[in-house]
């Protein structure tokens, strides 16, 4: 059974265009709660305008509410929801964990979707969203047909995939880069593309983390085997022939690929997550040539739905009550949580570790906690466990319980039940997103004993935070910018996988050098070019009620892994070379 068609609309004449090209539902964005910034987005009286007028021709209407929100945003963003409810809205898009529960219980009505910002690419993730009770989860881009239907069969709920667009290098809800570089966090809406720029790997420059833009147009008889209920065009920053044009081949099997190529694409189309491949022929830019081709178009798709535009008149919309939703906040309680200021290390492999000791924990992977038989540490998962190496890692999780090893630091929400499978403890790691007070509590609600809050959180973030209860933060070590399924070994170096090429330095065109590192399956994890340092920011620290302090060591040696231990235990000193204060010292937009 095929599933709806969703359609991105950032314009009145987008919507116009995917109604006329027979969408099933559209999504949009208004406010400033949704993660398309530069959008043209939507007041609530055109929202309004929108909903009447899609449900006269049978559309529904999906509004995103898919950012971080910090805890003096939360209630601007309830009354936003709760005035969506009112209009008429059908369902409202979530990445914050704390936002999902409290919208949950603000206005139980409301139906809810898992945003794909939220990671999910397990079995695992998709069963934690449904017991948020949300109705829908969209899946990350990068899994396989067999892992989509893997999840739709099991989950309990209906789950949405993208069908065609634009590809981020990084997972969805796992990119710092546009944060780090420019105070402009994805995150927050407001990505500035980074990904789209040349770098340079051992001498050679080329666009390697620009991706061509997915298209299963052609695919769709495989699609709709997965079970999935929804396909969503990715586009909200794109014009209103695009959505049209794209939209008819998927809802209505007018399928060109040619046509489609030229509307927009990044030197062609691919189909590789969806097809379990990957590799250097999935890069691809936007050229001159590209953009004449789309021009020529754009009168032809255009009196599809010109027509229609008129139809569209905004409607007098309820206000947003912010000060109820300011009383339900306020009457909110937490289990204060009393800092405990602990000091926890991360490193990538013993020698380093060796070299850590005072520390309250230090955290290795898991593999090298097996190979060399270790008892006493901290396991950290990596960023990424498919449903695939979901059985794997339950063995070596079991074989390093048997060892002596208890805590275990889990960087995903699909992580959790398995931890928990295993009869360990766990922490939460930064790639959770914990952005405020009602995140922090829901994750110690499943069990954590420990949260480190988001890396783009600042002080005066941390502090909101830790009134209500404790957090951990980030205070060393060079920020985990990307996690990729694609390989920057394949893609610029021609790696045939025999003899890994990782790690390796990418440079940026400022000659800024970033640390990229192998991840289990040939993945990537892209760390920024000089480390965050807060040691000599003890009087700041101090007055922060901190759980915990999280040292990460990528690429130091065991002699520099000492270095910055003493420092951080003595709680003074800077470092030699460059540094950061990373987000703590400036807040994200």
């Amino acid at each position: 059974m095929m599933g709806k068609v969703l359609s991105p609309c950032g314009s009145i004449e987008a919507v116009c265009a995917a109604v006329a090209n027979g969408a099933h539902e559209i999504y949009l964005g208004g406010g400033d709660h949704n993660a398309r910034q530069y959008a043209k987005n939507f007041s609530a009286d055109e929202i309004a305008g929108v909903v009447a007028f899609c449900h006269e021709n049978g559309v529904k209407v999906l509004v995103t509410l898919n950012i971080l929100e910090g805890d003096r945003e939360i209630a601007s963003a309830l009354a936003f929801a709760k005035q969506m409810r009112d209009i008429g809205v059908d369902a409202l898009i979530v990445q914050d964990w704390g936002l999902a529960c409290l919208l949950r219980e603000y206005i139980p009505d409301m139906e809810l979707h898992g945003s794909t910002q939220m990671s999910v690419h397990s079995l695992d993730g998709a069963k934690a969203v449904a017991e948020l009770g949300m109705k829908r989860v969209v899946l990350a881009r990068e899994l396989s047909s067999k892992n989509i239907k893997y999840i739709t069969d099991n989950c309990g709920i209906e789950t949405e995939i993208f069908v065609h667009g634009a590809l981020c290098y990084a997972y969805s809800g796992q990119c710092l880069m546009s944060a780090v570089i420019g105070r402009r966090s994805g995150n927050r809406g407001r990505c500035a593309g980074p990904c789209r720029l040349p770098y340079t790997v051992s001498g050679k420059k080329g666009y390697f983390l620009s991706l061509k833009d997915l298209c299963l147009a052609d695919k769709m008889g495989e699609v709709a085997k997965t079970g999935a209920s929804a396909y969503k065009i990715e586009g909200r920053m794109k014009r209103a022939e695009y959505v049209g044009a794209v939209t008819r081949a998927y809802a209505r099997g007018d399928y060109n690929k040619k046509t489609l190529s030229e509307i927009f694409s990044r030197s062609g189309f691919t189909s590789s997550f969806f097809d379990g491949r990957k590799g250097a022929f999935d890069l691809g830019v936007k050229v001159d040539e590209d953009i004449k081709k789309y021009s020529a178009l754009l009168s032809k798709e255009r009196v599809r739905y010109e027509r229609l535009i008129s139809h569209i008149k905004p409607v007098s919309a309820p206000p947003a009550d912010e000060q109820t939703a300011k009383d339900f906040i306020a009457s909110k309680t937490f289990a204060k949580k009393k800092g405990e200021n602990k000091l926890y290390c991360f490193a990538l492999n013993l020698s380093q570790a060796k070299v850590l000791g005072g520390a309250d924990k230090v955290f290795l992977p898991v593999e090298e906690i097996i190979k060399n038989s270790l008892s006493g540490f901290g396991v950290h998962l990596p960023k990424i466990i498919t449903d695939d190496e979901r059985s794997h890692y339950a063995e070596m999780l079991c074989k390093a319980k048997k060892l002596g090893n208890t805590l275990v630091c889990v960087e995903n929400i699909g992580q959790v039940a398995l931890v928990k499978e295993c009869g360990l403890d766990f922490i939460c790691g930064i790639s959770l997103n914990a952005f405020n007070r009602f995140s922090v509590q829901y994750l110690y609600s499943l069990g954590a004993k420990d949260v480190l809050l988001s890396a783009e959180c600042s002080a005066p973030q941390i502090r909101d935070i830790t009134k209500a209860c404790a957090g951990g933060i980030f205070a060393y070590g060079r920020l985990p910018l990307m996690v990729s399924e694609s390989c920057i070994g394949k893609n610029a170096l021609g790696c045939d996988g025999r003899r890994c090429r990782m790690p390796q330095t990418l440079s940026d065109r400022a000659g800024q050098k970033f640390f990229v590192t192998k991840a289990p399956k040939c993945r990537n994890v892209i760390y920024n070019s000089v480390p965050v340092w807060l040691a000599d920011r003890e009087s700041e620290l101090k007055e922060l009620n901190l759980s915990s302090r999280a040292l990460f060591f990528t690429d130091e040696s065991p002699a520099k892994c000492a270095e910055v231990m003493l420092c951080y235990k003595e709680r003074k000193g800077k470092p030699s070379g460059e540094f950061t204060r990373g987000m703590f010292a400036k807040k994200v937009l």
